[in-house]
């Protein structure tokens, strides 16, 4: 018998806490990012800059995005 997941038309389960703390983290680095770009103009900030104001590491932020420059796109 097939799940509910793989039955057209059966409503979607609902995000797990796990998936809603990463796109909370994600929104948070886009969000602090886009903050940084205006306040700064392109290029004129860092990664670390970008991790500081999302209040996560360096780390996490490469987790989510390669560079400055992806995240902005």
């Amino acid at each position: 018998m097939p799940s509910s997941a793989t039955v057209p038309g059966a409503p979607a389960a609902a995000p797990s806490r796990r998936e809603l703390n990463k796109a909370a983290t994600r929104q948070a680095i886009i969000d602090a990012a886009l903050g940084l770009l205006r306040a700064n103009g392109p290029g004129n900030f860092t990664v670390e800059e970008i991790a500081d104001a999302a209040g996560i590491s360096r780390r996490t932020f490469f987790n989510y995005f390669g560079s400055t420059d992806a995240v902005i796109a």
